[in-house]
């Protein structure tokens, strides 16, 4: 009786392990940690060259760094454990006075880049509702 007791007690530990919902992935995880990210950044950077209503914001930009302090950013805001070591977003674009619709082209542009990676429409949202508060901060500065 013991032993059937035992197996009993084994079989609803295993059986509340299976059942238990797992976490969703961090939306660092959900766009492919630092390799996804990356590839989405350079694809956002490479359009936002092209463009030629907001090429001239970039014009002077040192890309590499803009491309590592952007992965920093989404993956430390998206729960991949990175410190962003960049510019509070204000003093990064004061005296750039960017307008909405420059940050709108911007905004375009990356969503074009998640389009072409195939990111999932939830994680697109996720990632552009963590991003939208810094509008204010970007905007007129």
């Amino acid at each position: 009786m013991l032993r059937i007791a035992l197996q009993l007690v084994v079989f609803a530990s295993l059986a509340a392990c299976a059942s238990a919902p797992k976490p969703a992935p961090t939306l660092w995880d959900a766009l492919g940690r630092e390799a996804g990210v990356g590839r989405v950044v350079a694809d956002t950077i490479r359009r936002a060259h092209a463009d030629p209503a907001i090429a001239d914001l970039f014009a002077q930009t040192d890309d590499a760094y803009l491309k590592e302090r952007l992965v920093e950013q989404i993956c430390a805001a998206g729960g991949g454990g990175c410190t962003y070591t960049g510019l509070p977003m204000d003093e990064a674009h004061s005296g750039m006075q960017i307008t909405d619709a420059e940050f709108g082209a911007f905004v375009a542009h990356l969503v074009a880049a998640l389009d072409a990676a195939d990111v999932a429409m939830e994680t697109r949202q996720r990632l552009l509702a963590l991003l939208a508060p810094m509008r204010p901060d970007i905007v007129g500065q």
